[in-house]
């Protein structure tokens, strides 16, 4: 199967939402999503695509959402901006899935102003 097309790729992730996060959204959510690295080159097209939709249904769905830059999710996760999560955590999982996680941890660390 080739690229999907945008409205493929919308609807497929909207099925991805509502079926996974709907299963653990329980009250208020609150939602970090990575912005864009403008250091990178490749299928940035795409991924502001996933980053727009994710934005609009967690939004729609009652959570605090923040787009932050992956600088400022470092800098939030391990106190510098310049640090990435395969320096802190070294293992054998991936460097995207690091810092999925560092988003993920972010989200704790983040101040809300309830």
């Amino acid at each position: 199967m080739g690229r999907m097309n945008l409205i493929d790729r919308l609807q497929q992730m909207s099925v991805i939402h509502s079926a996974c996060l709907n299963s653990f959204a329980h009250g208020k959510m609150f939602s970090v999503i990575e912005g864009a690295s403008y250091g990178s080159a490749y299928r940035q097209a795409e991924l502001a695509e996933v980053r727009a939709l994710s934005a609009h249904w967690f939004f729609t769905h009652l959570s605090k959402v923040k787009v932050l830059a992956p600088s400022s999710i470092r800098k939030i996760v391990f106190g510098n901006g310049k640090t990435k999560a395969q320096e802190i955590w070294e293992c054998n999982i991936p460097n995207d899935a690091l810092a999925a996680l560092s988003c993920a941890y972010a989200a704790l660390l983040t101040d809300w102003e309830i």
